[in-house]
């Protein structure tokens, strides 16, 4: 139901604007609906400015015709710093008796005293605990997989 309604099923931020949902009746192309107005309103709804964000991993960062606050309601979850997350986290936790299924998107490259800085102000903060990390490589998938979709081209 998140998937045809097109929101996320919980508080995980989006991993992409522009992405291929691989459903049981066969794939179909997923646009930001917020972003596609937006884009609309713009001017910019096109075939063209979809496939430039497709190829940047979803991300309208560098997207000149937008501005930054447009660019920072926008950011995907790759984007988004792991202690930003943390600290929303936090903030709702004071509110959630139980923990939350936290999901931290943790690049490769960062160094492990980052990390472990993240782990211990999650800690400080009051987040009850950290379930899921992930790297940057399924931003990556999902342009391979559109890139190689056939059913997708029209």
């Amino acid at each position: 139901s998140a998937i045809l309604g097109q929101t996320s099923p919980g508080i995980e931020p989006f991993a992409s604007n522009y992405y291929k949902a691989g459903l049981a009746k066969g794939n179909f192309i997923r646009k930001n609906k917020y972003l596609a107005k937006l884009l609309e309103e713009k001017g910019l709804d096109t075939e063209d400015v979809w496939r430039d964000i497709m190829l940047n991993h979803g991300s309208v960062q560098h997207m000149t015709q937008l501005t930054q606050e447009e660019k920072d309601v926008f950011k995907t979850f790759k984007e988004i710093s792991p202690l930003e997350i943390v600290t929303q986290a936090a903030q709702r936790q004071q509110y959630i008796d139980q923990a939350q299924s936290l999901n931290l998107n943790i690049p490769s490259s960062m160094p492990i005293k980052d990390v472990n800085k993240v782990i211990i102000d999650a800690w400080k903060l009051g987040v009850k605990t950290l379930y899921y990390q992930r790297s940057q490589s399924v931003s990556k998938e999902l342009v391979v997989n559109f890139m190689n979709c056939s059913s997708c081209e029209a």
